[in-house]
């Protein structure tokens, strides 16, 4: 059964139509601002129907929820001419498909003239869809504007290349999207001296359907009949897609699987939106918004295939041909632990670029992976192109390779962190914990709350003390390495209960008033990229902040990005990529994608960063590129935002 994507809007509830000679037939939804209101912050909206006004007003909901715009709709055709004068400031326009000529007139000005800013915003499709056992190879536009028209009832298939007898012609109600695209499609002509554009009736016997679902079953059944519905980019089950031609005799196109924009298929429609030459700030980032993947997502909802939809859909191409060993060879060396992360990594870069083939060599010694890199493609040895390691060179490695290394000179980017993050029930009231007390804590020296601080614990029934009960991630766990690293080394830690992982101990804690816990950040809900994240997710536990110094001089840090990526917060370790000089382009473009957290690669259509953080994330890192440290601020703001109800 195949469902369609138009579902939120039935892409053009209400395709109104304006014959305005010499012009083509406009389709419009457009954000505004009256340049007489002189406010930036303002966009009024006209729109020339029902589904355009709803488009807009759908954008316009989401873009006032979101940012600091106030969006008004207005569905009137009479003040369409008001982007001329200036009064609105972007016009959004259909540019239809038809064999008839292109006119650069739009209500009464040349485009050229104004000199407006065009930005697309989508592509809708109309899929032609018959029977599977029908060979017909292709069909025109004129071909199907003579099966539509009424003196096309009683065409044979054999007319147009087909087999199944007397064709019988299936579509969706007549005020939904692909009907309408259909009229505009296949049933236009022009007449009269300024080309007005008219459109032949449909075929009174046209059967309409319920939706396209029930198209796509009556033509499964019926060996002559042809179906339209909108193409959303998915495989229709049980019949053929047929390929369309402007003209007959003219080039077959076929409509391509995944949201891609084709603007040589003829059965189309595009969303443009025009930017009057005045383009206030408000226009100019109510269009950004149009296009934007959360914009692109309202358009896509209404059957548009959009560049978002596009760019994805190339990304899922270049990665299933990575798959198959296409793309460049980029070698990587270094630690162990990041070997998922970064693998992951590249699966993003390759989305949002070009294939590659990573290769990755797990070396936690960072004397043989520096040596490894120092001296790559000196007598036939392997060029490792990137190094990844935990910390800067150990001096163990550079009393061994410093010398070779001052001589390359690789470029460093602080990529990613490790952190550990300390936990405690939400009913403990502790505002911070020194290392000094963790060390007592975690020892076994301390055993009593009250000794640590204030916590509002209560002494429990027959004992004299409020007992500390300590947990832990297993000692294999990176988190835990890094507190034995940088806290208490593993031979000095008593009492603790161990458990199979962090989500564990968040749960042993949350049960506990009196319990702490050993975590390891990344592996929190949220990635560990907030520490108020626990919080919102409902969990009964809430990260502790480190205390350096005491009084008026003491310092409370949190084990957020940016402390662990400026080495403020003590239990954490930073994770370096080195850039060998000798590198391919392609690897240092690639370490480039990676050292920004994806932001390399981010466009108005693509959110790379996003999906690069939580590859980060999953590997066990926290992602300490700048987009993602303005990423966690941004969310963190939202947050802020939202938990005091705006």
């Amino acid at each position: 059964m195949r469902t369609t994507r138009a579902t939120r809007g039935d892409w053009s509830r209400s395709f109104g139509v304006i014959l305005v000679p010499p012009v083509l037939t406009l389709v419009l939804f457009a954000g505004a601002v009256r340049s007489s209101a002189g406010q930036a912050g303002t966009v009024a909206v006209v729109a020339e129907n029902h589904w355009t006004s709803r488009v807009v007003a759908e954008m316009a909901a989401r873009q006032e929820r979101d940012g600091d715009m106030r969006v008004t709709v207005d569905h009137d055709r009479g003040r369409l001419a008001g982007f001329i004068e200036g009064d609105y400031q972007v016009l959004a326009w259909t540019d239809h498909p038809t064999t008839l000529t292109k006119s650069a007139w739009l209500y009464g000005f040349r485009r050229t003239e104004l000199d407006p800013t065009a930005v697309f915003v989508g592509q809708a499709k109309l899929a032609v869809i018959v029977n599977r056992a029908n060979p017909v190879a292709g069909l025109s536009a004129e071909q199907l504007q003579e099966i539509l028209k009424e003196s096309g009832r009683g065409l044979d298939w054999a007319r147009v290349g087909g087999q199944g007898g007397r064709i019988t012609c299936y579509g969706e109600p007549s005020r939904a999207g692909s009907r309408r695209l259909l009229r505009r499609a296949c049933l236009q002509y022009e007449t009269g001296r300024y080309h007005t554009r008219c459109y032949f009736p449909i075929r009174e016997d046209f059967v309409e359907c319920v939706d396209a679902d029930d198209v796509v079953r009556r033509v499964r059944r019926d060996r002559g009949g042809i179906g339209f519905v909108l193409w959303t980019g998915e495989s229709i089950e049980g019949v053929r897609v047929v390929p369309v031609s402007l003209e007959e005799g003219g080039p077959l196109v076929e409509l391509e699987e995944g949201g891609r924009i084709q603007e040589e298929y003829p059965l189309s429609e595009r969303l443009i939106l025009y930017l009057h030459p005045t383009q206030p700030d408000a226009a100019v980032r109510f269009a950004a918004f149009a296009t934007s993947p959360a914009g692109s997502e309202i358009a896509e909802s209404f059957g548009l295939a959009t560049p978002h939809t596009q760019r994805q859909a190339e990304g899922e191409a270049r990665v299933r041909a990575m798959r198959e060993g296409a793309g460049d060879r980029v070698s990587m060396i270094g630690i162990d632990a990041g070997r998922s992360a970064f693998h992951a990594a590249a699966v993003e870069y390759v989305r949002a670029k070009a294939a590659i083939q990573l290769s990755y060599g797990g070396v936690d010694d960072d004397v043989l992976s520096i040596r490894a890199f120092v001296r790559g493609g000196v007598d036939g040895h392997l060029l490792r192109e990137l190094l990844v390691l935990d910390d800067r060179p150990s001096a163990r490695a550079m009393e061994q390779h410093g010398e070779e290394w001052n001589a390359l000179m690789p470029d460093e980017f602080c990529i990613a962190g490790r952190a550990t993050a300390i936990i405690v029930n939400r009913a403990n009231r502790l505002e911070s914990l020194t290392m000094g007390q963790l060390k007592a804590i975690f020892s076994g020296e301390a055993n009593d709350w009250r000794g640590i601080g204030e916590t509002g614990l209560a002494v429990p029934g027959g004992q004299t003390t409020v007992p500390i009960n300590r947990f832990s991630v297993p000692r294999t766990d990176p988190a835990a390495a890094v507190f034995v690293r940088h806290c208490l080394p593993a031979s000095e830690v008593r009492g603790v209960t161990g458990q199979a992982d962090t989500a564990a101990v968040v749960a042993a804690v949350g049960m506990d008033p009196n319990a702490i816990g050993i975590v390891d950040l990344a592996s929190l809900p949220g990635g560990g990229l907030s520490p108020d994240a626990l919080v919102r997710a409902g969990q009964t536990v809430r990260v502790v902040p480190i205390r350096h110094g005491a009084g008026e001089l003491a310092q409370v840090v949190a084990p957020t990005p940016a402390n662990i990526r400026s080495a403020m917060y003590p239990l954490s370790e930073r994770v370096y990529l080195y850039v060998h000089p000798r590198a391919s382009d392609v690897a240092k473009d690639f370490a480039r994608f990676m050292a920004t957290c994806g932001g390399s690669e981010a466009t108005p259509y693509a959110d790379p960063v996003r999906a690069t953080m939580d590859a980060y994330v999953k590997g066990g890192l926290i992602p300490l590129g700048d987009a993602a440290l303005d990423r966690v601020a941004k969310d963190e703001i939202e947050a802020a935002g939202d938990g005091d109800g705006n």
